[in-house]
């Protein structure tokens, strides 16, 4: 299901679709992990939210930099939305940033998982 929402969200010119869970919590992309990052914190779901565990994900929540703190949050839309930055991680693709985001609670799966 994730490569046919990607795929309908690229033919309308999104690079990429976030994936809530059932609970409408934020789980992930199709193909990556999300971060958000206010001031010094940076968030990512928890696996218990519906997340793979990324290998890049991991790195970045090992990561020991002075002043920041990296954790694990349950993230919901109106996060995403209030976030100072938003950025997804993958092994393939590492780290991009995300500079337009729209939230869309239209599911085609019958689900909520969009």
């Amino acid at each position: 299901m994730n490569l046919t929402w990607l795929e309908s969200a690229q033919q309308r010119g999104f690079d990429e679709v976030i994936l809530l869970n059932e609970q409408g919590e934020v789980a992930e992309c199709t193909s990556a992990n999300i971060f958000i990052a206010n001031g010094n914190e940076v968030w990512t779901p928890p696996l218990s939210s519906g997340c793979l565990p990324g290998i890049t994900r991991d790195v970045i929540l090992r990561i020991q930099a002075p002043g920041i703190q990296v954790r694990e949050k349950v993230l919901l839309p109106a996060d995403l939305e209030s976030a100072g930055e938003v950025f997804i991680t993958s092994t393939t693709a590492i780290c991009c940033r995300h500079f337009r985001l729209r939230i869309s609670r239209r599911a085609e799966d019958g689900h909520g998982r969009r």
